[in-house]
């Protein structure tokens, strides 16, 4: 149990000093380094117990209406979105997305847990605190690892079929990726 407490604070602090890097001393500093201490532990307590608890989607709420506030008050989004309604938008591409597919879901192949809620309600704080594109960013990078992990597990025979595998992980490291390098890889991708 000690052992995975310090490791979740070794890696809460490497990845503070990476978004110190990125961001000085900012607003975006503050957000994501609270954003950040939320996912480290959304990473680890889905991995291991395979649920996302509604105690980390609500400080994730927390920051998303703080960050909401001050973009509105300030006249400028943070993380390269151009206003604070960016921000309002980045609902849409996670929360709105797998909402509709999970609906989809029970209501055309008749399975409930197609898309577990947890996943849907943590999208939802991270929509409002990335924005639209990060947003969107997250939701295609999640989706691909995921995708990836499991066709390795399967062919490994670590999984079978119908066995589920929990997307919070994915989601956190890919919101990750989003904070420190998503601006530029949309900006490189843009760019093709």
């Amino acid at each position: 149990m000690g052992l995975e407490f310090a490791l979740v604070e070794l890696v809460t602090a490497f990845l503070f000093w990476l978004l110190f890097k990125r961001f000085g001393f900012s607003a975006e500093f503050g957000v994501s380094a609270c954003t950040v201490s939320i996912l480290v532990a959304v990473f680890f307590i889905d991995l291991k117990h395979h649920v996302i608890p509604n105690e980390m989607v609500a400080a994730g709420l927390a920051v998303a209406a703080a960050t909401v506030f001050y973009s509105a008050a300030a006249g400028r989004g943070l993380f390269g979105n151009h206003s604070w309604t960016s921000h309002l938008l980045g609902l849409l591409p996670g929360s709105g997305i797998l909402f509709g597919l999970a609906l989809m879901g029970a209501l055309v192949f008749k399975k409930e847990d197609l898309i577990g809620m947890g996943d849907i309600k943590l999208f939802a704080p991270l929509g409002l605190i990335l924005g639209w594109r990060l947003c969107a960013f997250t939701l295609l990078l999640s989706t691909l690892a995921a995708g990836l992990a499991g066709l390795v597990l399967l062919i490994l025979g670590l999984k079978k079929k119908n066995d589920l595998l929990p997307m919070g992980p994915f989601i956190s490291a890919a919101a990750l990726a989003a904070l420190i390098l998503g601006e530029e890889l949309i900006g490189r991708y843009a760019g093709f």
